[in-house]
């Protein structure tokens, strides 16, 4: 138990574990932020737009998602040491810099808030139907922000643990679930239905919008060779499941009644059947395991929007706990700002629009600045 307790609250470590994270671990940290709420409702999104052909959407949207990953990859390996808010600084200067970071503090900051918000409402439908959605919001939030305000190192540790779990829980969902498969469901494929499936490409791409995760860890990593590499494991890693997830619910539902559930994959979860008693209620453990891959999200969006906060004041490294305790009322805030967890859902969507028009209209702009600033450091580039 006490080693468990120290690698949890990030102590025994390595002196070199301390310093910098492992490469394996930039694997870690992006698949499990991308892995997030948003996996339990996109299949229904996709089932109104692509109907049976949703599980393709969300591969595709995948791909596109990986692609622009990549852009913002590269892009951050040449300005070693900075994440994304510094980098805002050093290309648009402290005012301009500070200018840019506003949108992206709003984003990053609302989108923690949304799915504890999400979550809350879940666990109240299908565990905790007594308990006020504040207790477990508050509850939420004071666990997570208890994680963040010590370091990126510490959560990277407590994801070490949590990551397996996640990915035993999915494989679980998808093998158990496979008695209930009927691939007619999801037949013809691609009939008379390639317009919607392209429709449905950026809906799919949002599910994965955790990919740029990245721009925030680089900087800690213990080297450059092996990053790309296990950055690439941590995209295909959320891409693979989300895939093979969407079309298992396809197949073990049907377009027509997928698209009249809130959480398709809960549901799956739910109607899986044992005939042990013990089991009956296995819905009930797949939504416990499931706090892993909500909470491990949670910590890691929070853990950017500090990093926004901390350079967008100029706050010294050491007092960053701090900036991580302001963010209990912010994130409690956000999340009972709506009435209910549909306008959450409508507010999540204007969210996503926001983080597409950066995607596909600033980044490839601060691309091309970057290689316009950074021309010498690209002859460094074969050395890696």
């Amino acid at each position: 138990m006490k080693i468990l307790k120290d690698k949890l609250l990030g102590k025994g470590r390595s002196k070199i574990n301390n310093d910098r994270l492992q490469t394996i671990q930039i694997m870690t940290l992006t698949a499990s932020t991308i892995l997030s709420v948003r996996l339990l409702m996109i299949s229904q999104e996709l089932a109104v737009i692509a109907k049976q052909d949703a599980w393709i959407s969300v591969f595709l949207g995948g791909l596109l998602a990986s692609f622009i990953g990549l852009l913002i990859y590269f892009m951050y390996r040449l300005y070693p040491g900075k994440d994304l808010p510094e980098v805002f600084i050093e290309i648009g200067g402290n005012f301009f810099g500070r200018i840019m970071l506003i949108p992206l503090m709003i984003y990053v900051l609302s989108l923690p808030g949304i799915t504890v918000r999400i979550f809350a409402e879940l666990m109240k439908i299908f565990l905790l139907d007594r308990t006020p959605d504040i207790a477990v919001i508050i509850f939420i939030v004071l666990v997570v922000c208890s994680v963040v305000k010590r370091d990126i190192y510490s959560i990277a540790g407590l994801i070490d643990i949590l990551f397996p779990i996640m990915i035993v829980m999915l494989m679980s969902i998808i093998l158990l679930s496979i008695q209930q498969v009927d691939m007619s469901r999801i037949k013809p494929i691609l009939f008379r239905n390639t317009d919607n499936v392209l429709k449905g490409v950026l809906p799919g791409y949002s599910v994965y919008i955790g990919y740029a995760v990245i721009s925030y860890i680089l900087r800690y990593s213990i080297e450059q060779k092996g990053t790309l590499k296990w950055y690439l494991v941590g995209l295909g890693i959320p891409v693979l499941l989300t895939t093979v997830i969407t079309f298992v619910t396809m197949a073990a539902f049907g377009p027509l009644t997928t698209e009249k559930m809130m959480y398709p994959v809960a549901s799956l979860a739910k109607s899986i059947e044992f005939p042990v008693t013990l089991l009956e209620r296995l819905e009930v453990l797949i939504i416990v395991a499931w706090i892993s891959v909500v909470f491990t999200s949670v910590v890691m969006y929070c853990f950017m929007s500090v990093r926004n906060f901390t350079v967008m004041f100029g706050i010294q490294p050491k007092h960053q706990k701090y900036v991580a305790y302001a963010h209990i009322p912010m994130l409690v805030i956000i999340s009972l700002a709506s009435s209910n967890v549909l306008e959450t859902i409508r507010f999540q969507k204007y969210i996503e629009q926001l983080e597409m028009t950066a995607a596909f209209g600033f980044t490839p702009i601060l691309f091309i600045v970057t290689l316009i600033k950074k021309r010498k450091v690209l002859r460094k580039w074969k050395k890696y």
